[in-house]
């Protein structure tokens, strides 16, 4: 589930126009509460960099990666939600989720989020990369 060209190009124009301008909205990691509805978040997010991750407590990839997701609001400009599929059944058949942990990379786009890309398992190498591609890395 990856974007075209045309695409691509928008995202990577719009993050080169806020890195020229330093426009550092700010980060923030939620772990979805029982009852919370997704597409208020969605809603009510300011930045324009978003990454759902959707795991459980039992699964050792999704516990492995669990720090590492949650460290980047400090060194991107993003918002992450953590989605537990057990509480969250409804979420995990709307989405698709065969694998965990998987992760859906979002970007706003003329008021509208778009899925930039979908990762299966807890590939580091792989998650940077798209981080890297889809939000603003943070001056130090």
């Amino acid at each position: 589930m990856y974007l075209d060209e045309y695409l691509q190009h928008r995202i990577e124009n719009v993050l080169q126009l806020k890195r020229k301008n330093k426009e550092y909205d700010d980060s923030r990691y939620i772990r979805l509460p029982e009852g919370a509805n997704l597409k208020d978040i969605f809603r009510s997010t300011k930045g324009f960099s978003l990454v759902l991750k959707f795991g459980a407590n039992w699964c050792k990839p999704c516990n492995a990666i669990k720090e590492y997701f949650k460290n980047k609001t400090n060194t991107h400009v993003v918002t992450l939600i953590d989605i537990d599929v057990d509480i969250h059944e409804a979420l995990q058949e709307e989405y698709n989720i065969k694998a965990l942990p998987t992760f859906e990379f979002y970007f706003l786009l003329n008021d509208e989020w778009v899925v930039a890309q979908r990762i299966e398992g807890g590939n580091k190498k792989e998650l940077e990369e798209a981080f890297k591609k889809y939000s603003l890395q943070r001056e130090i």
